[in-house]
């Protein structure tokens, strides 16, 4: 009895002991990180537009160097024990102005990451020498060269402006106005030398304005990730491309990429339960080099597949690519997780006059309040369809609009959900939930397309034991704009059981494991 009550007191001891020493471990990881990229970038303060300064970790010697210099960069992963980490920043113009206040867009390399520029240097846009124009009469500013967009500001007749670029039908001009970026009509202004200044349109790319990433997803040292932070403007969003993906960003992303076989991927029970949905229609070869690329919102949001969704603040958008497919779509967002927030964390310690702004890193209590606001109907404050887009609530229905497949039960697998088409419809969206009502998986259809394939397998769904409908869904159909035309009524459904526990990922939908359900035309 005594041994018993000796080893019994001997586990209690160890477990709290060995919880500090975990913590102990992140706290010296975290601190160490912190300490290393605030030390670089204070060494990297005088880094202008254009330019790329790293602590000497990185394939580039320690110090500035010119972006034009840089085709790629490499850094390592944080060592603790030797006191190293690869940090770089890397500042761009964009396709901006010049007459910008602070750096276009501001990139922090961290860790084990590549970031290698995709973008022609002979073809790459350069920034022109601003023009000064005068407004004939009082005039608005806009977000974009259109009459359709926003309005920034307005000028009264006299007003002395900086011109810097075109529209790509000529009919526009864009100017600064307090440090930001804003468009003019040109038949309302007058100045020399406007038909020299360049052409802007969402095709023009700058240095690094479209690149591949690639890094380790896992951490290397507990509480440090490995990532591409990107800073953009608050007002307005950027034009980027990573690994062959679009994105429209504003204030602060943070870019993660795996790359592995196809079969890899595959065959990750882990990887495959929650991203199966990313998998293309047609299976490559099993050593096909697939990249699986995350996107963050961590103080900002981004505008993704074309405006058709947008992921706000605190959330996340995946997409997948093995580079036999045409344009790489994000198809779908969840929110951040916690321990993704306590990683992301050291950023707030960050030191602002490097970077554009200070950075604030959502908690789980600010997610949960947009979370609410998505499941509510609600928009972002920009008045766009918010993450993975609102649901039926305040929405009309329209004429025939209806889900057709699946109405009877949920199949456990990659499933093609179907509905008929609603008029005027450029695009759709499939919004699915779990049993609790959360919103779980949001998909994109191809264009016009009438379905749109669903990964129902995912554990966030909590089968239930009672067999309770524990799924739901819901097609919304939007115009060419992005605004939301109508919605289908919500359909509550069973979902099927797991297949077989024994059956590997990758046999899932080959028929070769019992009660496996194949659905998936």
């Amino acid at each position: 009895m005594k041994r018993l009550l000796l080893l019994t007191l001997c586990c209690l001891l160890l477990v709290p002991a060995l919880t500090i020493t975990a913590q102990d471990d992140e706290n010296t990881c975290t601190t160490t990180a912190t300490e290393i990229i605030t030390t670089t970038l204070t060494d990297c303060a005088e880094t202008g537009d254009d330019q790329v300064c790293t602590n000497g970790a990185d394939t580039l010697p320690a110090g500035i160097s010119e972006l034009t210099d840089v085709t790629s960069l490499s850094s390592p992963a944080l060592d603790a024990d030797a006191g190293t980490y690869g940090v770089a920043l890397l500042n761009t113009s964009a396709t901006l102005p010049r007459t910008l206040d602070g750096p276009g867009v501001v990139y922090l390399l961290l860790g084990d990451a590549t970031l290698e520029n995709q973008v022609d240097p002979a073809t790459a846009f350069i920034p022109a020498d601003p023009v000064s124009v005068v407004t004939t009469v009082s005039a608005n500013l806009r977000t974009r060269p259109s009459t359709n967009d926003s309005v920034l500001d307005s000028v009264l007749a006299g007003a002395a402006l900086s011109a810097d670029g075109l529209s790509a039908d000529g009919a526009w001009l864009r100017v600064s106005v307090d440090g930001n970026p804003a468009w003019i009509s040109r038949g309302l202004v007058e100045g020399e030398g406007l038909e020299a200044l360049p052409v802007i349109n969402p095709a023009a790319r700058a240095l690094m304005q479209d690149f591949t990433l690639r890094t380790t997803m896992s951490e290397d040292c507990a509480g440090v990730t490995n990532a591409l932070v990107i800073q953009g403007l608050d007002e307005q969003p950027i034009n980027l491309r990573v690994n062959r993906a679009d994105m429209r960003i504003r204030g602060t992303v943070v870019l993660r990429a795996e790359e592995r076989t196809y079969a890899e991927f595959a065959n990750d029970p882990l990887w495959f339960a929650e991203f199966a949905a990313l998998l293309p229609d047609a299976t490559p070869a099993d050593d096909a080099v697939c990249q699986f690329t995350e996107l963050a919102a961590v103080d900002g949001d981004a505008f993704l597949n074309n405006g058709l969704f947008s992921i706000p603040r605190g959330y996340r958008a995946f997409a997948f690519d093995c580079n036999t497919m045409g344009d790489v779509l994000w198809n779908r967002s969840a929110p951040m997780a916690s321990d993704q927030l306590r990683t992301l964390s050291v950023l707030e310690d960050l030191p602002a006059d490097t970077l554009r702004t200070t950075v604030s890193v959502p908690t789980v209590g600010d997610i949960a309040r947009v979370t609410a606001q998505i499941a509510s109907g609600g928009n972002t404050e920009d008045g766009n369809p918010a993450a993975a887009g609102p649901t039926v609530a305040g929405f009309p229905t329209c004429p025939g609009f209806v889900p057709t497949s699946p109405v009877t039960s949920i199949p456990f697998g990659r499933v093609r959900f179907y509905w008929d088409p609603a008029a005027g419809a450029a695009r759709y969206l499939v919004n699915v939930y779990n049993y609790a009502d959360e919103l779980i998986i949001s998909v994109p259809s191809e264009g016009s397309r009438t379905s749109a394939r669903v990964e129902t397998m995912s554990p966030r769904f909590s089968l239930r034991t009672d067999r309770t409908p524990p799924m739901s869904y819901e097609v919304l159909a939007f115009d060419e704009a992005g605004d939301v035309l109508c919605a289908t009524q919500r359909l509550y459904l069973l979902r099927d059981f797991d297949p077989d526990p024994d059956c590997p990922p990758s046999e899932w939908f080959s028929g070769t494991c019992e009660d496996v359900i194949i659905n998936d035309p």
